[in-house]
């Protein structure tokens, strides 16, 4: 029986083009993602994952699933600038009426201004705190360390069978069509992209706190900037 293959989709990076190609080329169940109802426990219990024409497993879900699984299986990611990311999980949440934190964020513009409820959503919220790490160790703490990055990084060697970067989404495309064994080529659909973010309205001290909280997931984002990391069969592949 071939591998189940875990996408961990890290929250606005890339991870609904990707649901959108597993969606189209692979029987692949999903598990914790916007609309999708299915919950991690509802999907174990059901055994669907152990049955071979299930090919893939997706969603908002961290590192250590797999024990759970009785089937071999092997992780994949896609990481992302922390800056851009939480900027564009701000810009989401704001401008997305459906989006649970919504309301709250546009009473809060109105009141405070754009930069400081930007600032009051980083401070308080923990997918603006070192995210990618907390997600790729299986860890959650409320102060990130050298400690949890280096878990990650452990995990990353012994159960990812790849890493990509948001900066190389193509390239990452490319490789997980190999591993999934997908014979057509296969265009990098668009989807949940947030092209409209205000930018010149955010003072650098905001983007200094960004950077300064999220400073293990940049060292973690570091390692697939310029490329992939495919554990089996290339190593690190750069553009």
């Amino acid at each position: 029986m071939k591998e189940l293959i875990l996408f961990l989709h890290v929250p606005k990076a890339a991870g609904t083009s990707i649901n959108t190609l597993l969606k189209n080329h692979s029987n692949t169940c999903f598990v914790n993602n916007g609309n999708v109802a299915a919950s991690v426990a509802d999907v174990l219990r059901s055994n669907i994952l152990e049955y071979e024409y299930t090919q893939a497993l997706s969603g908002h879900f961290c590192y250590g699933i797999h024990k759970d699984i009785n089937r071999q299986s092997t992780y994949t990611a896609i990481l992302r600038n922390p800056v851009d990311r939480v900027l564009s999980l701000f810009f989401y949440a704001l401008k997305t009426p459906f989006h649970y934190k919504h309301k709250e964020l546009s009473e809060k513009v109105k009141t405070l201004g754009l930069s400081e409820t930007l600032l009051d959503f980083i401070r308080t919220n923990k997918e603006a705190n070192n995210n990618q790490v907390s997600q790729l160790s299986g860890i959650k703490v409320k102060k990130y360390s050298n400690k949890e990055l280096d878990i990650a990084t452990e995990n990353i060697a012994k159960d990812f069978m790849s890493v990509g970067s948001f900066n190389y989404l193509n390239k990452y495309v490319e490789d997980l069509a190999h591993q999934m064994g997908w014979k057509k080529e296969i265009r990098v659909p668009n989807e949940n992209a947030n092209n409209t973010k205000p930018v010149d309205e955010i003072g650098q001290n905001v983007i200094d706190e960004i950077e300064e909280l999220n400073q293990f997931d940049k060292k973690l984002f570091e390692g697939v900037k310029y490329g992939i990391f495919n554990r089996r069969k290339w190593g690190m592949v750069t553009r």
